[in-house]
């Protein structure tokens, strides 16, 4: 077979295929919808998006949902050996985009009832408890100093170093009793910060169980199923169908 003979039959095959798409009473609408498992139905008829269907010249009414999403409604009109694209993503349902906010502040209050209260009494009791071991070791040393000045009082022979001792002694007499002092109300801060960081931390956790968690569920706003009227032979009858 020659090259113009094969260069003809392509022309031919274009010919053809571009008459069984224009050459009859028809135009071709083609929808593209994000998502794309979105049901696509115009008028009783179903589409699947990104593939061209061929329907005769009208007026027609779009229609496309899919869970979670927006019901889209759009009137077409379809002319003779005309293709339509269409491209639209639908935008989220109003309910489900509530349902997501209530399910957010839902997470965080159950989160911040559970672990907040737990966090600060942990924290405020290992504060407190570093700082009443601070305490204790400070009592702890003024002790000591307090005994050797007591002991450099005891030992001194003249009067000018009596006195100088006995102050001494008073000084780390008293430095030492403030630090008794300091840490028994340290101690008493730190047996109180973990009662009652306890019963707030129970409190909070009981609230967290009575938080009720949002639920969702869909509303069907289009289906698969078809239920048409139809005529045949005479008789009157309807069709149930769905589309896959």
């Amino acid at each position: 077979m020659g090259a113009k003979n094969i260069i003809s039959l392509i022309i031919l095959g274009v010919i053809i295929n571009y008459n069984s798409i224009y050459g009859q009473n028809i135009g071709v609408v083609k929808v593209i919808v994000n998502p794309s498992s979105a049901i696509i139905k115009l008028d009783t008829a179903y589409l699947k998006s990104n593939v061209p269907f061929k329907i005769e010249p009208g007026t027609y009414t779009l229609k496309m949902w899919a869970p979670k999403r927006q019901l889209y409604e759009q009137e077409i009109i379809v002319v003779k050996d005309t293709s339509i694209r269409i491209l639209k993503t639908l935008a989220a349902a109003g309910e489900y985009v509530k349902y997501t906010r209530d399910l957010k502040r839902y997470r965080i209050n159950r989160f911040a009832s559970r672990f907040i209260p737990v966090t600060l009494l942990v924290s405020l009791t290992a504060f407190n408890i570093k700082r009443q071991n601070n305490l204790s070791d400070e009592a702890d040393l003024n002790y000591n100093n307090a005994i050797e000045a007591q002991v450099s009082y005891y030992e001194a022979v003249y009067l000018d170093e009596i006195k100088i001792y006995k102050n001494r002694f008073n000084d780390k007499k008293e430095a030492y009793e403030a630090s008794i002092s300091s840490f028994s109300k340290a101690r008493v801060i730190t047996y109180g910060t973990i009662t009652i960081g306890a019963l707030v931390s129970w409190h909070f956790f009981k609230v967290a169980r009575r938080l009720v968690k949002p639920t969702y569920e869909s509303k069907t706003l289009l289906s698969n199923l078809n239920f048409n009227y139809q005529k045949s032979n005479g008789f009157d009858y309807f069709a149930l169908s769905y589309n896959f």
